[in-house]
């Protein structure tokens, strides 16, 4: 496991500026670091994995999503916001195993949230869905 403490995040997958694992394994066990800013909401998004997060600094509004629509006719969703909580230091997520993955976070009360997230496989290389509940619409995306 690399040093988490050396290498601080600057962003995340969705701003273009995820830090390197700080571990991974042979099963797809993936930790990341990763810092999400106050200025706007992640897009919601999936990751096609678990995952834990630990906020150690500043406050993560987190927002669970739920896909209400069958899926079946590409590019094409519904989703609905099901929860909306804000995580302080110490504060633990559970992300559940898809299709229950659905989030979206920001940073919360005008201070970057900073994160130790575990992955059940590396996101690194996973398509990914975005979802735009105004438009009905979802599109894929790989980092």
């Amino acid at each position: 496991i690399r040093n988490w403490q050396e290498e601080p995040p600057t962003g995340n997958v969705h701003s273009g500026q995820q830090s390197r694992p700080l571990y991974q394994d042979e099963s797809g066990l993936t930790l990341m670091h990763a810092r999400f800013g106050p200025e706007a909401m992640t897009p919601i998004h999936n990751h096609n994995s678990w995952a834990i997060i630990g906020v150690y600094r500043g406050q993560d509004l987190y927002q669970k999503w739920r896909r209400i629509d069958t899926g079946n006719e590409a590019g094409k969703a519904q989703v609905e916001l099901i929860e909306e909580y804000v995580l302080k230091p110490g504060d633990v997520a559970i992300v559940p195993a898809p299709p229950q993955d659905i989030h979206a976070q920001q940073g919360f009360a005008n201070e970057a949230a900073y994160e130790l997230v575990l992955f059940g496989s590396n996101p690194a290389g996973q398509p990914r869905l975005y979802f735009d509940p105004a438009q009905e619409t979802a599109y894929t995306a790989q980092q």
